[in-house]
């Protein structure tokens, strides 16, 4: 039997991210690709950023609200998402593969989902919200469920 490399299992974060295909052995996934977030995993006083906060009047003690500040750090994974969410859509529009399933922690697996274009969006057919992205590939397939693999439910 060969392996089905039309299903990619994205198993992601804010700052990083691997595509799983099917490995020779039965049931086993192997690393396709990995990317890393070149700014997300910086603090924010890195990234020229400071932490929001009250200002006080120097004639006075009157505050002033200021709008706050994004943080670089959340603002980097958001856009190391919306990156790869563009990717994989990309991806899917060339026919790369035929399948996804998306593993990421919920606030990761939002905004995935949110960025995802028509063409990866079709081709969803699972998602776990939970950080898998330091478990190595030989102990994935031990987290993942049907529905992660498969369209259809047996």
């Amino acid at each position: 039997m060969t392996p089905d490399h039309r299903l990619w299992i994205v198993v992601a974060d804010g700052e990083h991210a691997r595509i799983l295909v099917a490995a020779e052995a039965p049931g086993q996934f192997n690393t396709d690709k990995a990317f890393d977030s070149k700014d997300a995993h910086r603090r924010a006083g890195d990234l020229g950023g400071h932490s929001p906060g009250p200002a006080y009047d120097s004639a006075g003690v009157a505050r002033h609200a200021f709008e706050p500040r994004v943080d670089p750090h959340l603002a980097a994974k958001r856009d190391f998402l919306h990156w790869l969410a563009d990717w994989i859509d990309d991806a899917a529009g060339r026919d790369t593969f035929d399948r996804l399933s998306v593993v990421a922690p919920a606030r990761a697996l939002a905004s995935l989902q949110e960025s995802f274009g028509p063409a990866a969006r079709s081709r969803l057919i699972g998602t776990l919200a939970k950080d898998l992205v330091k478990v190595p590939d030989q102990d994935i397939p031990s987290h993942l469920t049907w529905d992660l693999l498969h369209e259809e439910r047996p």
